[in-house]
């Protein structure tokens, strides 16, 4: 991967409830923004995210800091979805809602699964 910003040996995974019920104001989302580079996490999968939209937003905010990250995002059936944010060179495939984890009421929301190495 010749544009693979990814050199370490370990990775720091994380996650983070954007806490996005009822919308997440621009300036909740620049805070948010700013601890997300503090973590300077490889992977960190955000849960409650109101759109596409805030990630993209927060994926735009975290690189004019430095920070160059992908987005991964799987729309749930209501509301509020789970979103991945990636290092460039880090690879997140496979991605799937794991069967049954909304048990049995689409309503609710599903977990998220990405088996990755």
């Amino acid at each position: 991967m010749a544009d693979c910003l990814f050199t370490r040996s370990t990775a720091t995974v994380a996650a983070w409830n954007l806490a996005g019920f009822g919308g997440i104001t621009k300036t909740r989302q620049r805070e948010q923004v700013k601890g997300l580079a503090l973590m300077d996490a490889e992977v960190v999968t955000l849960v409650e995210v109101p759109s596409r939209k805030v990630m993209e937003f927060m994926r735009d905010e975290l690189k004019k800091v430095g920070l160059k990250y992908d987005i991964t995002f799987k729309a749930q059936n209501n509301d509020l979805h789970i979103g991945i944010l990636s290092k460039k060179g880090v690879g997140i495939s496979n991605v799937a809602f794991i069967p049954g984890s909304d048990l049995g009421d689409p309503g609710k929301r599903q977990a998220l699964a990405s088996p990755e190495r």
